[in-house]
């Protein structure tokens, strides 16, 4: 909380907070999972989003933690797509009593797998059409 406290106080002094909070947030991406609830991500990471309500921290927290999945191919339907959809919503679920804007942003995640998902369901129907089957 401190070094993040200072990194913000810093990069507002410079005008720059904005890219410092995405930066911070995608940094924050790589929390385990907590410990006690099993949840993504850990408490500290949770009260930092509580405590400085910043879209762009929460933005770069949820489009690194998205990209930490690299380059794949879409394959059965999206599957795993929805798979991974299902795991955020469930995080989702578990921070919702006491972190709200982790909550938020937990759907937020679980909606951007959903797009992906629909878009291999929609890739797959459209080769599937052009080969004929």
């Amino acid at each position: 909380m401190d070094w993040i406290a200072a990194a913000r106080s810093k990069a507002k002094e410079a005008d720059r907070q904005s890219p410092a909070d995405n930066e911070i947030g995608q940094i924050l991406a790589y929390s385990p999972l907590d410990p006690e609830d099993g949840a993504w991500p850990a408490k500290a990471v949770r009260a930092v989003i509580e405590t400085h309500h910043s879209k762009d921290l929460q933005n770069g927290l949820v489009n690194e933690r998205y990209n930490q999945r690299g380059v794949h191919s879409v394959v059965e339907g999206g599957k795993e797509e929805q798979a991974f959809s299902d795991e955020a919503k469930q995080w989702a679920k578990i921070v919702r009593p006491q972190w709200p804007r982790t909550h938020m942003m937990l759907i937020a995640l679980a909606k951007m797998w959903e797009r992906d998902r629909a878009r291999a369901i929609e890739w797959e129907r459209k080769r599937k059409l052009e080969q004929g089957l």
